[in-house]
């Protein structure tokens, strides 16, 4: 931040958890919200758009509640400063 002309910056952590009802809700969500998902993902044979679900939701197993809902743990980075 400094290279770029702000002062005094104040950097810090924040842990977050995302929650879906379930994967389809996880996979309708991130079709929503990130366009270059949607149009990589949709730009494939219908066969391999169902490898790539299925890669993914196994990816998010650990994060899988019994009841099928996911709690996505992560952490983001958020700064303050002055110009």
């Amino acid at each position: 931040l400094e290279q770029a002309g702000f002062v005094d910056p104040q950097i810090d952590a924040l842990d977050i958890v995302r929650h879906h009802e379930s994967f389809e809700d996880f996979w309708d969500f991130q079709l929503d919200v990130s366009q270059s998902f949607h149009e990589a993902v949709m730009s494939l044979p219908e066969s391999e758009i169902e490898a790539v679900r299925g890669a993914l939701q196994e990816r998010l197993a650990p994060f899988t509640r019994d009841s099928g809902a996911l709690e996505i743990a992560g952490r983001t980075l958020v700064a303050v400063a002055e110009a």
